[in-house]
């Protein structure tokens, strides 16, 4: 890209507000579809397992079905070839991500529960691809560096706030006046998300990308990339539905999981911009490889020490690291089959989400037979190993295939 390709279209101050707007418009989207519809779930599953009839089994059968609803958003947008109705699908999804945490709040019937978890699950793409597509193709079309750290600062904000209602006011304010309240406050965060999020405007036919074969190179370095992701997917789900819950089985810590996810949201949003920095010096391999690593000292801590402040240091390793896996290997997608990327990103988020799926519903049976979530952090530590080794053969790939080409 030229000089003058790099300048916006518009001019400085213009360009400088509009800047903000969109960025604003991507982190309210995260916020409101991810931060409140998905993951308030994580710190308010110890409320609800206290103050309703709700079990511990129900209550990882409830994170299947709201990832279910993540998997099935997935495909949707993947279907969908116009960017109009992919725009469409993202204010459909803004306001399905309110109606569905309002809802939680208004009934304890179980299978309500599930069809409102399944709806935030499909909600929740609004921010994490829908508006990730749009904040990024805005900022190439404009000239911007395409990256999307300040973006992602959407997913700890979204953590967070949560977690701060919930500390400061768990011990008077029951489990549904949280789901309401999130609600009403997801308004503040719709009206950016509706009014600055940059439509897409049509491609022209001669400029949709066309399918092209795959050499054998991409097609192994996007099976690999799968599977690590798939591993990854599998390790954020036991960790974002049973972090808080296993911290407040500790005696330090019990009716503390609002503070907990705060601290995990405080972690997780500068994070999001420092793996960006990381990637610009060490490559994006080497970035993500770092993140497994993290990723998986938060799973192993809590099995290998009993205390406390061993215990809250992996869940503040797990809000630094999984958004790092998360953006690099979005962006090393984005980068490594640049010809059709749309297409290499959403199979990977297709193999993250179906990993989802079913961590969840095998921890729904060990956990009814354990009584305990151990077992799954385990598992969840033999997961991240696995992607952590196919990583090490990506980055060893690289490093041969750059010194064969010397």
């Amino acid at each position: 890209m030229n000089a003058k390709q790099q300048q916006p279209l518009v001019t400085p101050v213009m360009s400088g507000t509009r800047y903000i707007q969109v960025i604003l418009a991507g982190i309210a989207a995260l916020i409101l579809t991810v931060g409140f519809s998905r993951f308030a779930y994580t710190p308010l599953l110890p409320l609800m397992l206290a103050q309703t009839e709700l079990t511990k089994a129900q209550g990882s059968w409830l994170a299947t079905f709201n990832y279910l609803g993540y998997l099935s958003g997935a495909l949707l947008v993947a279907a969908i070839r116009q960017p109009q109705l992919k725009f469409r699908l993202y204010r459909l999804c803004l306001l399905l991500a309110l109606a569905s945490t309002l809802g939680m709040g208004l009934t304890e019937h179980y299978w309500l529960w599930a069809l409102l978890r399944y709806a935030g699950g499909i909600g929740s793409v609004a921010g994490l691809l829908l508006a990730s597509a749009f904040v990024l193709r805005w900022l190439a079309e404009q000239g911007y560096r395409p990256r999307l750290g300040l973006h992602f600062i959407g997913i700890g904000v979204g953590i967070a706030l949560p977690g701060l209602l919930i500390g400061v006011a768990s011990t008077w304010w029951c489990w549904h006046s949280f789901w309401q309240l999130l609600a009403l406050c997801g308004l503040l965060f719709a009206w950016p998300a509706w009014r600055w999020m940059p439509q897409p405007a049509a491609l022209p036919a001669s400029l949709i990308p066309q399918a092209a074969g795959e050499q054998s190179a991409d097609r192994y370095w996007l099976r690999a990339m799968l599977l690590a992701y798939f591993c990854a997917g599998f390790a954020f789900v036991v960790s974002t539905t049973f972090v808080v819950v296993e911290l407040e089985t500790l005696p330090q810590f019990q009716h503390q999981g609002g503070w907990i996810w705060l601290a995990v949201g405080l972690v997780c949003a500068p994070a999001a911009v420092c793996w960006d920095l990381l990637a610009a010096k060490a490559g994006l391999i080497m970035a993500t490889v770092l993140a497994y690593v993290l990723h998986l000292c938060a799973c192993a801590l809590p099995l290998l020490s009993a205390e406390p402040g061993w215990h809250l240091l992996g869940a503040l390793l797990f809000g630094a690291s999984f958004i790092g896996i998360v953006s690099l290997m979005l962006t090393l997608a984005g980068q490594r089959f640049a010809q059709n990327a749309s297409a290499a990103m959403g199979k990977l988020t297709l193999s993250y989400g179906l990993a989802q799926i079913l961590a969840p519903l095998l921890a729904g049976f060990l956990v009814q037979w354990t009584g305990n979530f151990r077992i799954m952090l385990l598992l969840s530590c033999l997961m991240l190993l696995s992607g952590l080794l196919v990583m090490i053969g990506l980055s060893w790939r690289q490093g041969t295939s750059v010194a064969a080409r010397g």
